[in-house]
């Protein structure tokens, strides 16, 4: 696993901030790059890249554009999205575990989740 963030939707407003902050370790990208609609293309952009994490920035924008095309609208903002997380909570691994504090008998235990990502 690499130490690079994969966003998608890397070429708007949002993902352009995102990589801007984030200078070396944001791979942004746009549709030219990953069609967020095809989830055999972004299953293959994150096993092959295996980033660290996923921010998924991909939308169809603006009132008009959605009333435009509902199909497309619903399609990348909430069927892709959807099977994008889908995808990534199938790779990713989540323990939760007592803190040393629950195991020494403190009456309000803490716990610590630990997510790795197995991608």
């Amino acid at each position: 696993m690499s130490d690079q963030i994969l966003v998608t939707g890397g070429r708007g407003l949002l993902g352009r901030a995102l990589s801007a902050m984030g200078a070396t370790h944001v791979h942004a990208v746009g549709r030219r790059e990953v069609d967020i609609t095809n989830l055999d293309e972004i299953e293959q952009r994150l096993l092959l890249g295996r980033p660290a994490a996923v921010i998924n920035t991909a939308a169809l924008s603006g009132i008009e554009a959605s009333e435009a095309d509902p199909n497309a609208a619903r399609a990348i903002n909430a069927d892709a999205p959807a099977r994008l997380a889908e995808f990534c909570a199938r790779r990713m691994r989540a323990s939760l575990w007592p803190s040393p504090r629950i195991r020494s008998g403190h009456r309000h235990p803490s716990f610590q989740l630990h997510v790795g990502c197995s991608i």
